[in-house]
Parts: C-alpha cells; structure tokens; sequence
C-alpha cells in the first residue's frame, strides 16, 4: 500500500521532533542485520536511553535541518538508520560499541558528538567540579574500584590505541561548565600522539562560549558554519 502524503508529513513531523530533542546522534548502516539483531539492537539502546530508527534518507535530510543534526545531512544516504539520544552520548556510544562486538555487520557512518564527555575517570575522580558528586548516583564513584574499573572500560579518552581513525572537528567552549574545555584538549594531543593515519585532526576552542556553543544569532550561525564547512570537505563537496 502507498504512503500518503499525510503520512509522510507525520513521520516528517516525528522525525524533527526527535532530532530536535537530541544532541548526539550517530548514523549507521544496518546492511546484514537480520530481525533479531536489530530487535536486540534497539533493546540495547533503550536501556542506554537512546532510540533507534532505520529512517528514510530525503525525509531525514529535510527533517536534521535547523538542528544540532544538520552536519550529518550529506550522510543520508544508502541503507541508513540513526542511533540518537538527548540524555547520555557516552552511554548511547558505549551500547554500540559492545553490539558492534557481537555483530560487526553495523557499519558506523557518521556521529556528531559536540562538547564532547571524553574524559570520564578525570572529571568524575575531581569533586570540586560544579556537577561531579551529583552523578556518583547514575554513574558510581570511581573512587570505589568497581566503578573506577567499569568507568575505566569505556572512557574514550583512556581507550585511545594505535589505529587509524576518521577525520575529525572535536568542538568545545572555554566557559563550559558542563564538560570541561581541556577534556577534548587532552583527547585530541592523545589521539595524535597515537594514530597513524593522515587524516585532518582539527581542534576548535571557541573563547567565549560555554555549553551550549556561542550566543547571539550571528556567532551561532558563523559556528553552525564552521561545522557545515568540515563536513562538505571531507565530502569533497567544498570547492
């Protein structure tokens, strides 16, 4: 049976809805998933409070535009599905990372992680930060070892190896509070230090911003640009 327009409409709707409430998503391609791999897909990621939906690539692309998904726009495209959350990108990332160990058919595609939560054991091991001591009750206190080893499993920071990675933009803010700016600082001297790729490598520190990147209309839009720019290139759709 055809979809009509209103339910194309609707899902749009849906889809811009979702993507409007999420910061971090990640896109993959599903391509030799069976049924069941995918039904224990998507129950690992809602117990990461994460959703997942194989998505259609036009209305997707229409419906990432004005959010913080619009980067991956020029992704959609082949088999896609989108791994997206508004709570927990580490956890969303730690849930693919363990399903891809079981089912190596998932092929990431591309992820946007902004202000990115890299270096777990060091901000949750410093109690003077504004919001350390609050999360001892979702996440532990690494100052007990369990917690410190199972924290020390999945910090991307301290699982950097030697390996090639993709090229990369990692964004942070001077003033956030939320996620401090040295964590991505540190991130990307250890990640040159260690890959052996000649991938771009880029940081980007914006001096006057905090969490939620810069303010005022312009400075937002001149960022959102920025991004846009890094994207097409790799693309090769920047000249």
């Amino acid at each position: 049976m055809a979809v009509t327009r209103a339910e194309k409409e609707q899902e749009l709707h849906d889809l811009e809805a979702a993507f409007k409430a999420s910061d971090t998503a990640i896109l993959v391609d599903y391509k030799g998933l069976n049924v069941p791999q995918v039904t224990e897909l998507r129950r690992q990621l809602r117990g990461a409070k994460a959703s997942y939906k194989v998505v259609k690539n036009t209305l997707a692309r229409r419906a990432s535009k004005g959010t913080r998904l619009a980067s991956l726009e020029a992704k959609f495209e082949g088999t896609t599905a989108i791994a997206y959350t508004g709570d927990d990108a580490v956890a969303l990332a730690k849930a693919l990372t363990a399903f891809m160990k079981t089912a190596p058919a998932l092929k990431i595609k591309a992820a946007v992680l902004q202000v990115p939560f890299v270096d777990v054991l060091t901000t949750m091991l410093d109690a003077s930060l504004p919001l350390t001591v609050g999360e001892y009750l979702e996440w532990g206190n690494p100052n007990e070892e369990r917690f410190y080893r199972s924290m020390r499993s999945y910090s991307p920071y301290d699982n950097l190896k030697t390996r090639s990675y993709p090229a990369m933009l990692v964004e942070t803010s001077l003033n956030d509070s939320q996620v401090m700016y040295w964590e991505p600082a540190k991130y990307v001297a250890k990640l040159r230090t260690l890959r052996n790729d000649r991938n771009p490598l880029l940081l980007k520190t914006i001096m006057e911003a905090g969490h939620g990147g810069a303010s005022g209309r312009y400075d937002a839009l001149k960022e959102l640009s920025f991004t846009y720019t890094f994207v097409l290139d790799q693309l090769g759709l920047a000249r």
